[in-house]
């Protein structure tokens, strides 16, 4: 069975929203949006560093936001694939517990399966017709062979 936790860290997004590596772009990015959105900037033409920066703003608010949205949609994707294992955890349990627990009917089928199983024939090494490690020419060639010493084991016995 396969282990219910998939991810248990990243289950639980509103304690890394309020880690500070996590709010701090947002915080840096809102700042700095404010600072240079103030009037007093808004008729001073920004040149060189700052003019980069504001015209980055739209990139480096889209980047606070999906560093934190990534992993909270993670957190839920993972919560949702845990609710599908563990429902089917649970299927498994119940029709084990039947399988266990099962009446007289259960028993046959089982008993019936496990001799049907015995009776499986297996390809070996001797019965195998073609091997995709050798040549097909020289496959041909030692099964006629194989074939033709059978056939001398038939005729002189």
């Amino acid at each position: 069975m396969r282990s219910e936790a998939v991810a248990n860290a990243s289950c639980h997004p509103p304690t890394y929203l309020t880690t500070p590596s996590a709010v701090a772009p947002i915080i840096a990015v809102l700042y700095l949006g404010q600072i240079l959105g103030s009037p007093a900037l808004q008729t001073v033409q920004l040149g060189g560093y700052l003019g980069l920066v504001k015209g980055l703003m739209p990139f480096l608010f889209t980047y606070a936001l999906v560093y934190n949205a990534v992993p909270v949609f993670r957190a839920f994707w993972i919560k949702g694939a845990n609710a599908k294992i563990a429902k089917r955890n649970k299927t498994r349990r119940l029709w084990r517990s039947v399988l266990q627990g099962g009446g007289e009917n259960v028993t046959r089928k089982l008993n019936a399966a496990r001799r049907f199983a015995r009776n499986i024939k297996s390809i070996g090494s001797q019965r195998e017709v073609y091997d995709s490690g050798k040549d097909i020419v020289d496959s041909m060639e030692e099964r006629e062979r194989k074939e033709m010493e059978e056939f001398d084991r038939k005729f002189k016995g």
